[in-house]
């Protein structure tokens, strides 16, 4: 009669059973049939009528459903079980448990890689991680031990706008439009723009109610932007004249020429736009046709310190532009 307890789970002194140390490189499938022959020799009696074979027929039939299970579903735990501290770069970030990488989703990082011009990134070594492991379809990934080396990346990757004086927010993700002859246009304040391009419609999409503070653009539509910024050209201050020269303009705006006559101190006198201005020997006031823009913006300053003037130009809290600090005097 054979003893069951321990020997049920392997004979005194073998090491081929599970309380073997695991080596790491055993099979699943041979430490399985291992288990399972070594069950049946020593824990299953053997049958001695008919009736007993079939009932050992079916204890049979279970113990193997139920050690298939068990070993098997032990096993996959195993596999692809991860740390608690498992974890992406950036949340946005997906991390496959089976395959333990994450999958990039910062959009900058990911329109650099793909040679998008609207986002450029610092030359890191995480960027060579994420070009190692490019899947099938497109995306980007990377083993999540090395998120560091992505946290950088991702730090290091920025968009870029249409233009140097445009600036990025990241709050909103958008670039705001600083050109000046744009801006004005926009605002309905003179100058002169296509109304036809891409970019001039994706500005007035984007900015919707924000439009009164900034008009803005997301980064992936700069190249588009930039194009409509080439069709703006720079024209007279909204109301003035152009000159018979075809490079000036006559100041036409009563409270500016108020300010220039009477020495009315409601108009700013530091800002760039009066700068540009200049009195000629018949007694007009003009500027060069190219300062349009900054002119403008100095003309709101006027408005807004004689708010009852019977001139009025639409408000806002645009700022006068960098390129006035050049605008020079006379012309």
């Amino acid at each position: 009669q054979r003893r069951w307890g321990s020997r049920c789970l392997g004979r005194e002194g073998d090491t081929t059973m599970g309380d073997r140390p695991d080596s790491g490189w055993t099979s699943p499938v041979i430490r399985y049939w291992t288990s399972l022959r070594n069950f049946l020799t020593y824990c299953v009696p053997k049958p001695t009528t008919p009736r007993s074979v079939i009932t050992s027929a079916l204890m049979l039939l279970a113990i193997v459903g139920v050690l298939s299970l068990a070993i098997f579903k032990g096993e996959k735990v195993n596999i692809h079980q991860l740390s608690a501290s498992a974890s992406c770069a950036d949340i946005q970030d997906e991390l496959n448990p089976t395959s333990r990488m994450c999958k990039a989703a910062n959009p900058w990082a990911l329109a650099y890689l793909r040679g998008q011009p609207w986002a450029v990134c610092a030359k890191l070594p995480g960027l060579d991680i994420l070009k190692a492991h490019t899947d099938a379809t497109g995306n980007f990934m990377y083993p999540y031990a090395n998120k560091k080396e992505i946290e950088a990346v991702y730090a290091g990757c920025t968009p870029v706008c249409a233009s140097e004086d445009d600036v990025y927010h990241s709050a909103s993700q958008m670039c705001i439009v600083r050109n000046p002859i744009a801006n004005m246009w926009l605002r309905g304040q003179g100058q002169q723009c296509s109304t036809k391009n891409k970019g001039s419609k994706v500005i007035t999409k984007s900015s919707g109610d924000e439009r009164q503070n900034a008009y803005v653009y997301p980064p992936n539509y700069a190249k588009a932007v930039t194009s409509f910024y080439e069709t703006c050209v720079a024209t007279c201050a909204l109301g003035d004249s152009l000159s018979p020269d075809g490079v000036h303009c006559k100041v036409k705006f009563q409270p500016a020429l108020t300010f220039f006559e009477m020495g009315d101190g409601r108009c700013r006198s530091d800002a760039p736009g009066m700068q540009s201005i200049s009195n000629t020997e018949d007694g007009g006031y003009y500027y060069p046709m190219s300062h349009g823009p900054i002119v403008q913006s100095w003309y709101r300053t006027c408005v807004q310190a004689r708010t009852s003037s019977s001139a009025t130009l639409p408000q806002s809290s645009t700022a006068v532009s960098r390129s006035g600090a050049r605008g020079a005097r006379g012309g």
